[in-house]
C-alpha cells in the first residue's frame, strides 16, 4: 500500500520548468509545478514519510537475532600461610579466563531464546592435578511471558502502529499536495478574475469620460444644467478610483499567486506582471450533487488521516491496558 501511495506522488514532485518570460502567458499546469517544487512545508512534509518508514524497520528490528560476545580475565597473587608454597619463597599465583559467546531471538508471542557457549580456563601455580583446568558448556534458555508482554497481539502491536502511522502520513502527505494544488489554482484564476474586472471597470471608464465630454458640450448649448454636468464628472472620477483599486488587487493578486508558486524573493525587488490566461467564457456543466459526493467520499484524504489516527489509539490502548499486567514468566533452560 506504501508504494501505490508513493507512485501516485512521485510524478508531483519530478515536475519541473516554469514560463518565467515577461511577454510569455502562464499555464495553470506550470503555476502548479512550480508549486510543487518550490514550495519550501511541501519540502519538509515529505520528510515526514520516511521518518515513519523508518519507525517501521526499528519495530521489525525487534525480531531480528541479536549476537553477544563476553570475554574476562582475572588474576590474583597473594600470599597464604596454608601454601606449601610459602615454604619455597613462592607468591602464589591464580588466572582465569573466560570467553563467552551467544545469540538471542525474541518471537511474537514475546518469548526469548538465548543460545551460548562459554569456555574456561584456570591455571595455578599450585601442586593441582590438572593445570591448567579447561572447562566448556553450552546453554539453552526459554523464556515466555504468560501476562505482561505475552502473546502476539502485544507484541506486534508496536510494529502495526508504526505501519499505521507510516500509511497515515502519506495521506497527510498527499493531502498537503492537495491543498497547496488547490490553493495554487484559486490564487491563478483569483488573478485571472481581477485582471478581467480591470477590463470591464476600463470600460465603464471610458463610457463615463464620453458621457462627460457629450454632457460638456451640451451645457455649452445650453441642452443641460451644470447638475448634469457634475453628476458625470462625478461618475468620472469614481471609475478613476475604481481602476486604481483594481490594479492594486491585481497586485495582491499577483503576489499570492507568486507566494504560492514558491517564486517569493525576500532579498530582491519583485518586479515584472504575470500574465495568465483568461477566464473561459463558458462553464462545463455542473456535474449531479449525487456524484459529486460519492466521488467526495472516495477521495476524502483528511478523513483516511482520521481513521489511521482513530486505528493509532486504539493500538496505543492495548499497548497501555498490558502496562497493568503484573509480569510473570515461564523460564525453562538446559546447559
Amino acid at each position: 500500500m506504501l508504494d501505490r501511495h508513493y507512485n501516485f506522488l512521485l510524478p508531483l514532485f519530478i515536475i519541473t520548468g516554469i514560463l518565467s518570460a515577461e511577454d510569455t502567458e502562464l499555464p495553470l499546469r506550470a503555476a502548479i509545478a512550480s508549486a510543487l517544487e518550490h514550495n519550501l512545508d511541501l519540502r519538509i512534509a515529505t520528510y515526514a514519510p520516511v521518518n515513519a518508514l523508518d519507525s517501521v524497520a526499528i519495530e521489525e528490528a525487534q525480531f531480528d537475532p541479536s549476537l553477544f560476545a563476553r570475554a574476562s580475565l582475572q588474576e590474583r597473587k597473594s600470599a597464604a600461610r596454608s601454601s606449601a608454597l610459602d615454604q619455597i619463597g613462592v607468591v602464589p599465583e591464580n588466572e582465569n579466563r573466560r570467553a563467552q559467546a551467544g545469540a538471542n531471538k525474541r518471537f511474537s508471542t514475546g518469548a526469548t531464546v538465548t543460545l551460548d557457549s562459554s569456555t574456561s580456563r584456570r591455571y595455578s601455580n599450585n601442586n593441582a592435578e590438572r593445570n591448567p583446568d579447561y572447562g566448556s558448556d553450552v546453554g539453552l534458555l526459554i523464556r515466555q511471558p504468560l501476562l505482561k508482554d505475552a502473546w502476539s497481539t502485544v507484541n506486534l502491536a508496536p510494529l502495526a502502529r508504526a505501519k499505521v502511522t507510516a500509511e497515515r502520513s502519506l495521506f497527510e502527505l498527499r493531502s498537503e499536495v492537495l491543498d497547496l494544488v488547490l490553493n495554487t489554482e484559486i490564487a491563478y484564476w483569483n488573478l485571472a478574475y481581477t485582471r478581467a474586472d480591470k477590463a470591464l471597470i476600463a470600460s465603464s471608464l471610458a463610457l463615463a469620460e464620453n458621457l462627460l465630454e457629450e454632457n460638456g458640450e451640451r451645457e455649452r448649448l445650453g441642452l443641460v444644467t451644470s447638475l448634469e454636468v457634475l453628476q458625470a464628472e462625478a461618475e468620472f472620477l469614481n471609475q478613476q478610483e475604481a481602476i486604481i483599486q483594481a490594479d492594486r488587487a491585481i497586485e495582491d493578486a499577483q503576489d499570492v499567486l507568486r507566494h504560492a508558486m514558491g517564486q517569493t524573493n525576500f532579498m530582491e525587488t519583485t518586479s515584472g506582471e504575470i500574465l495568465v490566461m483568461s477566464l473561459p467564457d463558458s462553464m462545463e456543466p455542473l456535474r449531479s450533487i449525487g456524484d459529486v459526493v460519492k466521488d467526495t467520499i472516495l477521495s476524502d484524504v483528511d478523513a483516511k488521516v482520521q481513521e489511521h489516527q482513530v486505528e493509532v489509539e486504539r493500538i496505543n490502548r492495548i499497548l497501555a491496558q498490558d502496562e497493568t499486567r503484573p509480569n510473570l514468566d515461564l523460564t525453562t533452560g538446559v546447559t
